[in-house]
């Protein structure tokens, strides 16, 4: 996420699908996690709760959609997201319940007969 001044920042504690870029193609529910974050950031004013930064320097984001719901659980819970990082993140057991819950529902990303991690998928693509 790019925000006007402050620079880009990372939802701290999830890794979402890999959209499609140039010749790669993405990864099933990409695009409906993006749909997702997009929708939630654009239903009012949001607030960004900042952990520190990654290694590339984005800031680590936790953010509050317009009615105090937290987007980085909500995309958990509806499994477009999984955890990552939790050693950076202030809310590693929510996290990590949110991400159970959807599995045990097999929502989203939880409900594909195999599923690649997004870190895997950047890995397997560094390689090739």
């Amino acid at each position: 996420i790019k925000f006007k001044h402050d620079g880009v920042c990372r939802l701290v504690g999830i890794d979402a699908p890999e959209i499609p870029r140039g010749a790669k193609v993405g990864q099933p529910w990409a695009r409906e996690a993006m749909m997702a974050l997009e929708g939630m950031m654009g239903m009012g004013q949001v607030t960004v709760l900042v952990y520190g930064s990654d290694k590339y320097g984005r800031m680590l984001c936790a953010i509050l959609d317009a009615h105090g719901y937290l987007i980085n659980l909500t995309l958990l819970e509806s499994g477009l997201a999984q955890t990552y990082m939790l050693e950076k993140s202030p809310f590693a057991d929510g996290f990590l319940a949110a991400e159970n819950r959807a599995k045990k529902a097999k929502m989203g990303i939880w409900g594909l007969p195999s599923y690649e991690s997004p870190a895997d998928y950047r890995q397997r693509l560094k390689v090739q």
